[in-house]
């Protein structure tokens, strides 16, 4: 096989997320690697799920499984990148 183009998803969660504009997005700026998360309260991912750490422009810099204390998005008190 000599695939274009490989997803990695986690075993552990139920995704239902279209992945086709995730994967069109990536096409467009071509990337060689794309990682997808969501914002959420650091209250709520705080010890629940894998956490980014950015940097001021949005480059992830750092990740740690399931943090006690979640680093926040700069600029963005409170809020974190799972």
């Amino acid at each position: 096989h000599s695939p274009r183009l490989v997803l990695i998803l986690a075993g552990d969660h139920v995704y239902k997320m279209d992945y086709g504009p995730f994967l069109v997005a990536h096409e467009e700026r071509k990337a060689d690697m794309s990682i997808c998360c969501i914002e959420m309260p650091v209250r709520e991912a705080a010890g629940q799920f894998g956490v980014m750490t950015v940097d001021e422009t949005g480059w992830i810099i750092g990740f740690d499984e399931k943090p006690a204390k979640p680093n926040e998005i700069p600029g963005k008190p409170g809020y974190c990148l799972a």
